[in-house]
């Protein structure tokens, strides 16, 4: 029973404190500039912070006078977007590189590591040319397309390759579950 005990509380001080510590130091930082920023700006200095006499009079300053509200409109809307967009054609493309052969399939897939290896500041002129003859300048769209379909793609395509097996002629695993899936 003592033995039970020792093991209990040698799992307690080697596992399960330091697992609660590694939050709370985490976490910390967060809380601390969250409770200051609450914390009534005359007291913060005299008295300290303290969440007793709570504000948010910081954050209704910064959304009606720096207009941070349409700045975090933008950002949502480019979040979303690239979420949306990226998912939608990077899963069909990644399984198409990851399931089928066709011709040119090396040379795109080559495309991908090529452009991480230079400087994203090498990118950002061709970027902006393709987004001007396209007539997307200053648009939500134009960021919605540099962000998402780059990353996104890389990412399934190793996903999905591992997914039907790492196979050309592998079943994937959600064959039976797919109504999609052509049968032959």
């Amino acid at each position: 029973m003592a033995r039970h005990r020792v093991t209990t509380a040698r799992r307690i001080l080697t596992a399960d404190l330091p697992m609660l510590a590694i939050p709370c130091f985490t976490l910390g930082p967060y809380l601390w500039m969250a409770l200051i920023s609450l914390s009534p700006q005359e007291t913060l200095f005299t008295e300290g912070p303290s969440l007793l006499n709570a504000t948010f009079e910081i954050y209704t300053r910064l959304l009606r006078t720096v207009g941070s509200g349409d700045n975090l409109l933008d950002s949502f809307i480019v979040a979303g977007g690239t979420v949306v967009v990226g998912l939608g054609l990077s899963v069909t493309a990644a399984y198409n590189f990851s399931r089928f052969n066709f011709r040119g399939k090396r040379i795109l897939m080559l495309q991908f590591p090529l452009i991480n290896m230079f400087p994203l500041m090498l990118l950002i002129l061709p970027l902006f040319v393709l987004m001007r003859v396209l007539g997307l300048l200053d648009t939500h769209l134009a960021l919605i397309i540099a962000t998402g379909i780059y990353f996104f793609i890389t990412a399934w395509n190793e996903y999905l390759y591992a997914l039907t097996l790492g196979g050309r002629n592998a079943q994937p695993r959600v064959r039976a579950s797919s109504p999609f899936w052509p049968h032959g």
